[in-house]
């Protein structure tokens, strides 16, 4: 199985924050909007996008990773639909509504400095995304942070999720170095043997064996890579 978890070993859940709260008129509170004219609107997604247009890896070759979009719902529910993916995640994405409270997490992650996910796409293979690679931090600053991924079965097999994880850890290194970052760490389940390959080709040398949890019932692995020198 292609996947490695966001901290399961840890927060269980981790790599889903809550959806967003919308008051009863459409967004603007109910309150609010009674006394007086409504704020300014919000920001289209482009717009946000926009601002963030520096914060993304830069292409590798074929590969591209870019921030998921309201559009890409489609292509996440076709790749939930995938055992392997399913059975990586604590919480799967099964329609659309759950499609779009995953896309909206990803978006609020990112807003907040604490997740930085990306759809990974390969030219070679289409316009559609076919994994996700994610960096995760407890808070802002952190010092370590982690990070996750998972492709499609049709990007298996081709090198796609080492490469991608490679991409998103120069660009995690390089974005938050300011900041004080100085390892990464990547955790799969002690029986994912691809993960812990895909965890080798991308620097990340086995550290730990973790022992079983209540959140998650199987030993794993605990891989790290720490910041590059100078």
């Amino acid at each position: 199985m292609h996947w490695a978890a966001v901290n399961p070993m840890r927060r269980g859940t981790g790599a889903h924050l809550p959806p967003a709260r919308f008051g009863a008129c459409g967004g603007i509170d109910c309150v609010t909007a009674a006394r007086g004219p409504a704020p300014d609107p919000a920001p289209s997604y482009d717009e946000r996008m926009n601002a963030h247009a520096c914060d993304v890896p830069p292409p590798a070759g074929s590969l591209v990773l870019r921030p998921w979009e309201p559009a890409d719902a489609d292509a996440l529910l076709d790749a939930y639909r995938d055992p392997a993916v399913q059975a990586g995640s604590r919480a799967p994405v099964a329609d659309e509504e759950a499609a779009g409270i995953w896309l909206r997490a990803q978006e609020e992650g990112r807003a907040a400095g604490l997740r930085h996910s990306f759809a990974v796409l390969d030219r070679t293979l289409g316009d559609a995304p076919v994994g996700n690679v994610a960096l995760f931090f407890p808070e802002p600053g952190a010092p370590v942070g982690e990070v996750g991924y998972w492709t499609v079965a049709a990007a298996r097999g081709r090198g796609i999720a080492p490469r991608a994880l490679e991409v998103l850890t120069g660009w995690a290194f390089g974005t938050f170095a300011g900041t004080g970052l100085v390892r990464l760490e990547l955790l799969h389940r002690e029986d994912n043997a691809a993960s812990c390959r895909v965890a080798e080709k991308a620097g990340y040398a086995l550290t730990e064996v973790l022992p079983p949890s209540a959140l998650w019932p199987r030993a794993g692995h605990r891989h790290t890579r720490t910041a590059p020198r100078g």
